[in-house]
């Protein structure tokens, strides 16, 4: 079962948004521009229309009758809207005002309104003047094409936030990540029931190499199998915190040390059986590879398991990144820069392992599957931007696993973490594969190892 990114589809959304957006009001304004462009002529023409009925009113009544003004009304009453003020005066007295008795014209302050004023001589020889301010562009229009406008994005926002908060989960993407069950038969070794058996032991030994004694007798054998199901009495007091972090600290130095003399002697001694095997390998030397800058990949494991205890002592969640750059030849120019990229991701190189010839591991704390998956992206950006700067092309594969509250051995999340690997390569339009547990499977298996092992402890 595939589940795909959603930066595709959201940002596909977001840009269709916009764009309606922008649209609309590109329309709305070019709408007005255009109505405004040729509003002088058509407030001249309606000027001269407000001219002629008050020529005919003045035919047949006296100015300032009242027949006169209600012929004069009934002729511009389809106007109104289009003035601002209108007003006819009559001997210097105001025979009719629009707006009643409060007209203010504009006199030319506003660029939306167009003064008008003309005097017309009657029949009894008295002066009537005219004057009017029209609207450039009316209100009621800027109004409805507001209102349209309006709709359109009103709908469209609510289409985004109905996306936001309904849409499904399984988006379509260039780059994307599939979710494994946590009992998914490809993700486990050919024997399956050692391994799990394993994972639960590697635990019990990481919770009882935590104290003080190095000895576990059987109440504690048993108290650490109920510490594995129930992962919060891992710390039940804040204050032995401190001293497993210090532990912890020790163990990676030990192992270190340790496992540096192991491989310096095992080299020394068994240097022509096993030549054939490491012709294309270093041989490890300190603590770094002189090459990669990474650290070895025979420390990945150590340091994974002391990084999970760690983690699980903080109740903090952890991620293991498998990256495969394949064919990639360090030593080089375009080598290094991707060395140093990963480096810099990481932000610390003694959480870099070397991988095979051609990729490296690192662990990164506080990260849960969502996180590590936009961060593999990021990398992958990065890393694809710096071989195209030499004009190299590779493939570039991460599997992920993360620790997802779970009490694992190192061994185990290396697993889930190189099987993510193995399905990325299958599945080259998915260069990031991420595992992802399911909680309820995990509950049930963690359930049914506790009592395998009570069982054994009581018949033991």
């Amino acid at each position: 079962m595939s589940v795909k990114m959603k930066n595709s589809k959201n940002t596909l959304v977001a840009v269709l948004a916009a764009s309606v957006y922008l649209i609309t009001v590109l329309i709305y304004v070019s709408f007005l521009a255009a109505e405004y462009s040729g509003s002088t002529e058509a407030c001249e023409k309606k000027f001269l229309n407000v001219k002629h009925s008050l020529n005919v009113a003045l035919r047949t009544n006296k100015a300032g009758a009242k027949e006169f003004s209600e012929d004069f009304l009934s002729s511009v009453a389809d106007e109104f809207e289009s003035f601002s003020a209108l007003q006819l005066v009559l001997n210097d007295k105001v025979i009719f005002s629009y707006p009643e008795e409060n007209a203010v014209f504009n006199n030319g302050k506003s660029s939306l309104i167009k003064y008008w004023e003309e005097t017309i001589e009657t029949s009894d020889n008295e002066s009537l003047t005219l004057k009017t301010d029209i609207f450039l562009l009316k209100p009621s229009s800027i109004f409805n094409k507001g209102r349209v406008a309006f709709i359109i994005i009103l709908i469209t926002t609510l289409f985004v936030l109905f996306y936001i908060l309904f849409a499904p989960e399984k988006i379509s993407t260039q780059v994307s990540y599939k979710e494994f069950d946590e009992e998914d038969n490809d993700l486990t070794h050919k024997n399956d029931e050692s391994d799990d058996d394993a994972a639960v032991d590697a635990d019990v030994a990481d919770s009882n190499a935590a104290g003080d004694t190095g000895k576990a007798d059987e109440s504690s054998g048993e108290k650490s199998y109920d510490d594995f199901d129930l992962k919060k009495e891992l710390v039940s007091e804040k204050d032995t915190v401190p001293e497993k972090n210090e532990h912890l600290e020790k163990i990676d130095k030990l192992y270190y040390e340790k496992l540096s003399h192991e491989t310096d002697d095992s080299n020394s001694c068994d240097k022509d059986s096993k030549s054939d095997e490491k012709e294309n390998k270093e041989t490890p030397s300190g603590l770094f590879s002189p090459v990669t800058g990474f650290g070895w990949e025979e420390y990945m494991m150590p340091r994974l398991d002391s990084e999970l205890v760690r983690a699980a002592s903080c109740e903090q969640d952890i991620s293991l990144f498998t990256v495969q750059i394949e064919n990639i030849n360090w030593s080089t120019d375009y080598g290094k820069a991707a060395s140093k990229a990963i480096i810099e991701t990481v932000q610390f190189n003694d959480l870099v392992f070397n991988y095979k010839n051609d990729g490296c591991s690192f662990v990164i704390q506080n990260l849960n599957t969502d996180k590590a998956i936009e961060k593999a992206e990021k990398l992958h950006q990065e890393l694809t931007e710096i071989f195209d700067g030499f004009k190299m092309s590779f493939d570039i594969f991460i599997g992920i696993s993360t620790r997802s509250l779970r009490l694992i051995s190192g061994a185990r999340l290396a697993t889930e973490s190189q099987e993510a690997l193995v399905h990325a390569k299958e599945d080259k339009d998915s260069p990031i594969v991420a595992f992802r547990v399911n909680p309820e499977k995990y509950r049930n298996y963690l359930n049914s190892q506790t009592e395998t092992l009570r069982n054994k402890t009581e018949t033991e």
